[in-house]
């Protein structure tokens, strides 16, 4: 995909760790993934973070996820806890975005290939909502009800947060009614990777067997 690490950079790691859940439930990007990709930026003498707001609890999150383990080459960063700074967007006023994901030098967003009840999928688009800390989460999901209106805001999200590197931890992926417990692991056997956000979802949800042009973020995308 033409991609290069820099050395001696800041890189943020943004994985999906949506809830406490053993890496094999396929509920959160597998650990062993994020290690890997942690010992390529080691190589390149990175600091390396790993960020993250879970639906609940995000502090359980990383040691149930088993990320704990990883603080040998980064350091976990809670984004409840984190500086915010708004943001306007088009549907919604005010956003916090913790800090300090305008202090890196790289974002890199470590999805999770599964399905989701409202939006059809949840790949690296939708990954970034985690993003906005805490209870707010679930305030917006109350806003935005419908999956037009909610996409319009993860697009603004990822418009304004710009990962540059994106991959789809599709090992085992989610399928059904996901993207939590009630979901079932399929073995999908893949990881997917491109620099745009959208172009990867638009592939990843092709071969989940969605018409992409039904996913609403896609849709936005304008690709």
């Amino acid at each position: 995909i033409n991609f290069h690490f820099q050395k001696n950079i800041k890189v943020l790691i943004k994985p999906n760790l949506l809830s406490p859940a053993k890496p094999e439930k396929a509920i959160t990007t597998h650990p062993i993934i994020i290690e890997e990709l942690c010992k390529i930026l080691k190589e390149h003498n990175c600091q390396i973070f790993i960020g993250e707001s879970s639906a609940y609890s995000t502090d359980l999150a990383f040691k149930v996820c088993g990320l704990k383990k990883l603080e040998k080459y980064a350091k976990l960063v809670n984004f409840e806890s984190e500086e915010k700074i708004f943001h306007d967007f088009p549907n919604a006023k005010r956003v916090p975005l913790p800090a300090i994901l305008f202090k890196v030098d790289l974002i890199i967003n470590l999805a999770k290939m599964k399905t989701h009840g409202l939006t059809m999928t949840t790949l690296c688009v939708k990954n970034l909502y985690g993003c906005i800390p805490g209870e707010l989460k679930m305030i917006y999901h109350k806003l935005f009800h419908s999956p037009e209106s909610f996409s319009h805001l993860l697009v603004s999200l990822n418009q304004q947060i710009k990962p540059e590197l994106n991959i789809i931890d599709g090992i085992i992926g989610l399928e059904g009614d996901g993207p939590c417990a009630s979901g079932k692991p399929i073995k999908s056997k893949m990881i997917i990777a491109r620099k745009n956000a959208f172009a990867c979802d638009i592939i990843a949800s092709e071969i989940m067997g969605f018409k992409p042009s039904s996913i609403y973020t896609n849709k936005l995308s304008g690709i």
